[in-house]
């Protein structure tokens, strides 16, 4: 206890040695610039460009607020933050039902040229191997590329307008393994997108009863004791280790 005055310092301490850390790891940004152009080759304005596009119920994906927009000659340009080489660039213009996508495979990142075209419709409609109401975070890649989009799937079937083309879908949640399935997604057409997901065993388990346990050593019990000998009364479990 003598050494309680210490604590409020050393927390301090790692807290300002973490920030440090933190601000030494920045991604850095890339200008971005280019032309964006219809299927028939005339520049589109008011296409949003982004590196980061998700939905959460929505019908259609949405950049983060602030991404630039095409001028009226269909260039753009931008500053985004890039992870790593190649990553997508999506481009879509919601009110025309158009997008594309183009991948930057390395520097320099001027003068690209991405051609849009009607947006695919995509049904996903996830098969449980078991009882299973939560949610799944669906993303939407493309092969040894980068992330177009992600979305949240709620329910037995999403519909959503994505770019259209080949891509790898994953799908996963805490409850659930990773899924993956490689899909071509016709411009302009409608997709049903079947996946089978395999649920956790803890997802398995909720709402049934827990299963029983087994002791090798327990202070205060009986080598032949059961969980089940506490049946209506509370049990508090406590997880701990070292690390």
């Amino acid at each position: 206890m003598r050494f309680n005055f210490l604590r409020p310092a050393i927390l301090a301490l790692l807290a300002a040695s973490a920030s440090a850390a933190i601000a030494q790891v920045e991604i850095p940004k890339h200008k971005v610039t280019g032309t964006v152009v219809d299927s028939a080759g005339s520049p589109v304005s008011g296409a949003v460009i982004a590196t980061s596009w998700s939905t959460r119920g929505g019908s259609i994906l949405t950049a983060p607020p602030g991404s630039p927009t095409s001028r009226e000659d269909g260039t753009f340009e931008g500053d985004f933050q890039i992870y790593r080489f190649p990553t997508v660039v999506t481009v879509i213009h919601e009110g025309r039902r158009i997008g594309g996508c183009y991948t930057l495979t390395e520097e320099p990142t001027e003068g690209i040229r991405v051609k849009l075209q009607p947006l695919a419709r995509l049904c996903f409609r996830p098969n449980f191997d078991g009882a299973y109401d939560g949610s799944l975070m669906v993303m939407l890649n493309k092969p040894d590329a980068g992330q177009v989009g992600y979305f949240t799937a709620e329910g037995p079937q999403t519909d959503i307008l994505v770019p259209a083309g080949a891509h790898e879908l994953m799908a996963y949640s805490l409850d659930t393994s990773m899924s993956n399935l490689e899909v071509t997604l016709p411009a302009g057409q409608r997709t049903e997108i079947y996946l089978g997901v395999k649920l956790s065993g803890l997802a398995k388990s909720y709402g049934k009863a827990a299963l029983p346990l087994t002791f090798s050593e327990a202070r205060g019990l009986s080598k032949d004791f059961q969980l089940s000998d506490l049946k209506g009364k509370w049990v508090l479990l406590e997880f701990w280790g070292f690390w």
